[in-house]
């Protein structure tokens, strides 16, 4: 059907369309989807034409102004909906169903019409056109217009927040404005700064709603929360619309803040002011509410003028909490002089409740003030008239406690009252003063009127002044008293008497006068010394005393062992007062002069051994005799006479007078000796008697000895005689048939010279392991040395013994000392011995063992001395107090051979000490020693160790110090004068009162005697211990030892 366009331009059949609506009544119809967004029209509800009209087309103009000439072609409708056509603002219409669809998305979005707010107008236009039933088009105008209406908003997200004090102090969050209203999703902002409800901060909200809380941290009232304490802050939020609100909660939680202090704190006072407080807290805070209360002060130290630091409060300052008490008037300032200060830095801390310190000081200063001087008490002196002058320190015990100020004190204002006088400026006489330093002269003239017992008294006052001029009064009195005149005595007494004499008495008295009229005399403190000895308080046995009498009795046994020529001196030192204190020394001597008294016992004492072997001389060569020696308790200065006989007639002894011994009948066969037995035993010891046997070569006799003590006392003269058989030996061996010179000996073996050999020579022997014991007494072949030869064969032993004199002469000799020391050195077998330039005389090799001897006694017994030999030495010449093997060896002078100070020695080490001729002084220390002292009056001390002791010639002393080990005496001699010293081991508990027989003793042990001490006495009962072996000594039961200890000798008897 052809479209009429007639009516298209001229029929209005098809009416414009106008529509209003507000947005809540169009959401109520069901012309719009709210789902699809989507408007539907019937736009022809209004049209004419009846109901065979239709939709035709839809146009805007494609953006254009409308033309309805657009409208002539006809939409094309699939199942009755057409295409989406662009409509003026920018939607899309279409034909669907008859009805026309309206897309408003595209300019309401995806909310439809309910996002369109309370202000919003929603319009629109697009054209349509209908055809009628006869074809003919009309088209009309539709026009929208709907009104938007307000849509509740929704706040919801974030709306809280937490700060603390000094620590977090921003808070942030987000809030969500949900609303369909387009463009109302949002809040209305809070600009930056905007203070909180309470004012505790300021928060800041943007439209989009992110907000933040700043926390005022410099407030106030944030500062002053305590620990924990909780505030809250909060600001209320809007949405865009006005139809929501949110409140934002901030909450601010307190922490602890540190306490403060507004300074450092001091405080002063003067030296002597009353104590007073400090409060350690003042200043003080915590801006904490509550808290400032509370604090407390915690780790003090205290230092004093910048000295270390202590908890200890110094002296004159005490801590009670915070209270600090300070006494100035405390003893510990005193020492302030005027002006000076102390300083006492107080270091705590302030703490709160909760820990949280601050570092404080209080400095405390002292101002010193000036102390007045103090004096101890008065000061006093007294003294004798005749006394030397003196002075007195007028400051004595005078002090200032001020620093320094005691050295600067003075004497001012200084008067003297003489015996209560007047006082007066002017010193009297015989007293001076210089400054502090007062001068008194006892002798001056002026104290000479004092009798005795009287006194006089200078009083001395005056002031003390320090340097500020502060005083104090003191006084210095001076008391001189009278003094007696001492007796005087014309001159030391003395007394003799024999000894046997009767008792008599002596006025200790005699010669004393006392110029002073009345005095009484009298005598004290009366000593007595015997022989030079220590003084004693006690009489000595003889001796007694009654008041100024001293009775004497000689016939005492005590004078007993006195012989003619001998004395004993007694030495009574006392005084002699007269009752008032004057006194002088005086002295009497008591001389008891000794006679002879019959031997100890039934009779002297020889020793002397069965058989006197002696070398063939086969030359003429005399032999001497010797290894005789005697004894006599008597003591060794009486003279006795000796007489030698031999048996045949035409023997000859010889002799010449000399070393104290007379000679009688030489180149006889009957010789007298007189003299002392000490000079005797030497002049025999020394080979000086010499026998001439009548027919020479191998001749034997009989020689006996005989003593007589010469004695005056009761009983006469005691006459000892003894049988001694002589042989002859000869010392070297040789022939084999062959002339070999160097064949064995043979078996002889001179084990013990005291008795027989084994057996005698008879010819040579090739055996071999042979042992010879040589005798100390070998002479001469024929003026040659006599030669010990071992031989070849097997392994040979020599023993060979020398006197001590034999061996210290050959130490002596640096050749000697060096054949011995290779000699003995374990190997002797390729080694000579060449002594026969010594005193010892002979020469020894071809010995495989070698030992060595020291002859004890006169000859009478050996005493090895290997140990010493093994490894002796090299002469020390400087020898120290090291642990080493020292040989020392003196000269013929008295030496000082010891490990003390100022003298050589062994000290330590097993030492060798030779100290030849002289009175010499050998101390061996620690180890085994062998201590030679040769002629002379010797002093052996061992030491620690088992020693061997020779003192020779002459009266020694050894010394006894301890009880572990035991020396060997091997020639003591009492007659000699020898003695053991035990005061070392005795004198601590030996005492008046005490028995010696309690703490020494001699013992037989064989041949020899024992020396044993009890150090405790008979305490705890009887302990023994031996310290000395007398090698040999023991000859009978009554041979006689004498001990010195506690300041006496003693003798013991065996």
């Amino acid at each position: 059907m052809a479209i009429s366009k007639v009516s298209f331009t001229n029929t209005p059949q098809a009416g414009d369309d106008n529509y209003t609506w507000n947005e809540d009544t169009l959401l109520q119809s069901n012309i719009y989807n709210s789902t699809t967004g989507f408007l539907t029209l019937d736009v022809m509800a209004n049209d004419l034409g009846g109901k065979a009209k239709t939709l035709y087309s839809i146009d805007d103009g494609n953006g254009n102004a409308l033309n309805p000439t657009d409208l002539l072609n006809g939409d094309n409708l699939v199942n009755g909906i057409s295409a989406w056509e662009l409509t003026a603002s920018g939607n899309y219409a279409r034909i669907n169903s008859g009805k026309i669809e309206l897309n408003l998305a595209p300019e309401l979005g995806a909310g439809g019409i309910d996002s369109l707010g309370a202000d919003d107008h929603f319009t629109d236009t697009f054209v349509y056109a209908i055809r009628l039933g006869n074809g003919t088009l009309s088209w009309a105008h539709v026009n929208i217009d709907i009104y938007g209406q307000n849509d509740i908003a929704t706040i919801s997200g974030t709306a809280t927040g937490a700060v603390v004090e000094d620590t977090t102090i921003t808070a942030s969050g987000t809030l969500t404005v949900s609303d369909v209203d387009m463009g109302e999703n949002e809040l209305q902002p809070v600009a930056a700064g905007t203070a909180g409800d309470s004012g505790y901060g300021t928060f800041e909200v943007l439209a989009n709603g992110q907000w933040t809380y700043t926390l005022d941290n410099a407030s106030s009232v944030i500062q002053a929360l305590p620990d924990g304490a909780i505030l809250t802050d909060t600001l209320t939020v809007t949405s865009e619309d006005g139809t929501d609100t949110e409140v934002i909660t901030i909450t601010i939680t307190g922490t602890n803040d540190v306490p403060t202090v507004a300074g450092a704190l001091t405080a002063g006072a003067a030296e002597g002011d009353a104590a007073f407080t400090a409060d350690l807290l003042a200043g003080a805070s915590d801006v904490d509410t509550g808290e400032t209360a509370t604090l407390s002060v915690a780790n003090v130290a205290y230092s004093v003028d910048g000295g270390a630091a202590s908890a200890t409060a110094p002296a004159g300052v005490s801590l009670s909490g915070a209270t600090l008490t300070v006494d100035p008037s405390d003893a510990a300032f005193n020492h302030l002089a005027a002006g000076q200060t102390s300083r006492i830095t107080v270091s705590y801390n302030v703490q709160d409740v909760h820990g949280a310190t601050v570092a404080q000081t209080e400095t405390i200063t002292i101002t010193g003030t000036n102390d007045v001087p103090t004096v101890a008490s008065a000061l006093a002196d007294s003294v004798a008239e005749g006394d030397a002058s003196f002075t007195a320190d007028l400051l004595a015990g005078a002090s200032d406690l001020d620093d320094g100020e005691t050295a600067t004190l003075s004497v001012v204002n200084a008067t003297y009252s003489v015996d209560g006088g007047a006082a007066s400026a002017i010193a009297p006489a015989g007293v001076s003063l210089s400054g502090v330093t007062l001068t008194v002269d006892p002798s001056d003239a002026s104290f000479n009127h004092l009798g005795v017992g009287q006194s006089t008294t200078v009083v001395v006052s005056y002031d003390i002044e320090d340097a500020q001029g502060a005083t104090v009064s003191q006084t210095e009195t001076i008391t001189i008293t009278g003094t007696n005149d001492a007796p005087t005595v014309a001159a030391a007494l003395t007394a003799s008497a024999t000894e046997g004499d009767p008792s008599f008495s002596v006025n200790l008295l005699s010669g004393v006068s006392d110029v002073d009229t009345g005095d009484t005399l009298g005598i004290s403190d009366v000593t007595y010394s015997v022989n030079g000895g220590a003084a004693s308080a006690s009489a000595p046995a003889g001796l007694s005393l009654s008041g100024s009498s001293l009775t004497v009795d000689p016939t005492n046994a005590a004078f007993d062992p006195l012989n003619t020529g001998d004395h004993t001196t007694i030495t009574i030192s006392y005084t002699v007062d007269d009752g008032h204190g004057g006194s002088v020394a005086q002295t009497e001597t008591i001389t008891i002069n000794g006679i002879t008294d019959g031997p100890v016992g039934s009779s002297p004492i020889i020793t002397a051994p069965d058989i006197l072997y002696w070398t063939d001389n086969a030359g003429g060569i005399f032999s001497p005799i010797n290894r005789i020696s005697f004894q006599d308790a008597d003591s060794a200065t009486a003279t006795v006479r000796v007489t030698l006989g031999m048996d045949d007639v035409v023997d000859s002894l010889v002799a010449t007078s000399s070393s104290g011994v007379t000679i009688g009948g030489s180149g006889t066969s009957v010789m007298t000796l007189d003299g002392t037995i000490a000079d005797i035993n030497a002049f025999l010891y020394g080979g000086k008697v010499t026998w001439d046997p009548n027919g020479g070569s191998g001749q034997s006799g009989v020689l006996t000895v005989t003593i007589d003590d010469n004695g005056t006392l009761s009983g006469g003269n005691v006459v000892i005689e003894t049988p001694i058989n002589i042989t002859s030996i000869s010392p070297t061996f040789t022939g084999s048939g062959t002339g070999d010179s160097s064949n064995d000996f043979f078996s002889v073996n001179f084990t013990d010279i005291d008795t027989d050999p084994s057996g005698q020579p008879g010819g040579p022997s090739t055996d071999g392991n042979d042992v010879m014991t040589t005798s100390w007494s070998h002479q001469p072949l024929a003026g040659t040395a006599v030669v010990y030869n071992g031989g070849a064969v097997g392994t040979d032993t020599i023993n060979i013994v020398m006197t001590p004199d034999q061996l210290a002469a050959a130490l002596a000799v640096t050749a000697d000392q060096d054949d011995l020391r290779a000699y003995f050195d374990g190997t002797p077998g390729g080694d000579t011995l060449g002594l026969s330039d010594s005193a010892w005389n002979a020469d020894v090799t071809n010995f495989e063992v070698a030992n060595i001897f020291l002859a004890t006694g006169y000859g009478t017994g050996k005493v090895s001395i290997n140990s010493f030999f093994d490894a002796l030495p090299p002469l020390d010449a400087t020898p120290d107090a090291d642990t080493a093997d020292d040989l020392v060896i003196g000269t013929a002078g008295s030496n000082v051979l010891s490990g003390g100070a100022g003298g050589a020695g062994g000290l330590n080490g097993d030492d060798v000490l030779v100290g030849l001729a002289g009175d010499d002084l050998l101390g061996g220390g620690s180890g085994s020693d062998l201590l030679l002292g040769g002629d002379g009056q010797d002093v052996l001390i061992g030491g620690i160790g088992a020693d061997v002791l020779s003192g020779g010639r002459g009266g020694d002393t050894f010394f006894m110090t301890e009880t572990l080990s035991i020396d060997a005496i091997i020639d003591y001699s009492f007659v000699e004068g020898d003695k053991l010293d035990l005061s070392a081991l005795l004198d601590t508990n030996f005492g008046v009162g005490s028995n010696v027989a309690d703490f020494a003793r001699v013992t037989a042990s064989g041949a020899d005697l024992l020396v044993q001490v009890d150090v405790n006495g008979a305490v705890g009962g009887a302990v023994w211990t031996t310290v000395a072996n007398l090698a040999n000594y023991n000859t009978s039961s009554l041979d006689p030892v004498s001990l010195f200890f506690e300041g006496t000798n003693v003798t013991v008897t065996g």
